[in-house]
């Protein structure tokens, strides 16, 4: 796939690595909700005070989006370790 910018940039995405991912198809409402919820306390949270931890209702998210996606406890090691090395 080539895609144009604004500025007549060529940018080329090679769709083998983009096609394989899995992508759930239609996540349930009661998830969207739980999830907007979660975000939304969040966001208030940081409104609050910005120092507020707000790392175990993150961590709630990122449950709901592994679940969504069928990762193994495997899989979510590699993106967990991954997210801590950067």
């Amino acid at each position: 796939m080539v895609l144009y910018s604004a500025y007549r940039v060529c940018f080329t995405i090679k769709t083998d690595y983009v096609q394989p991912f899995p992508v759930p198809k239609k996540i349930p409402i009661e998830i969207v909700n739980e999830i907007e919820s979660l975000v939304e306390n969040i966001l208030k949270e940081k409104k609050e005070n910005p120092k507020n931890s707000t790392l175990a209702l993150e961590k709630k998210i990122d449950k709901i989006i592994y679940q969504s996606y069928g990762l193994n406890d495997l899989e979510i090691s590699i993106i967990e370790d991954a997210e801590l090395n950067h």
